[in-house]
């Protein structure tokens, strides 16, 4: 089975200026894409992956002002991903690189 999820969200305003409306301030646009899928492999073992933040959007949030826009802030989260697989023992076994390169395992109970 497979799941593609995509969000697209227009630029959002998130304050006003009520003086003068020269600051209002504004969330960028931005498309989101995450991917899933689980394939059974054998009666005794399935393989899953997860995939997310494919457009590896950041976080840019701005001001409108008089000479155009001014960013304020921006966090970037990048692609993040796993992969793990499940035997008859119903353990999951999971493999996640993280931000710093470390390599995660992670042993639980299937769902």
């Amino acid at each position: 089975s497979t799941r593609v999820s995509f969000r697209y969200q227009k630029t959002t305003l998130t304050s006003l200026d009520s003086k003068f409306s020269l600051s209002d301030a504004y969330y960028q646009n931005f498309t989101l894409i995450d991917i899933s899928a689980k394939q059974q492999i054998l009666d005794n073992l399935a393989v899953f992956a997860n995939f997310t933040n494919l457009t590896s959007h950041i976080d840019s949030y701005y001001i409108d002002g008089v000479t155009g826009q001014l960013p304020t802030s921006f966090q970037s989260y990048g692609l993040r991903g796993s992969l793990a697989w499940c035997t008859t023992s119903n353990i999951l076994y999971q493999w996640a690189p993280r931000p710093s390169f470390a390599i995660r395992f992670e042993t639980r109970y299937c769902e």
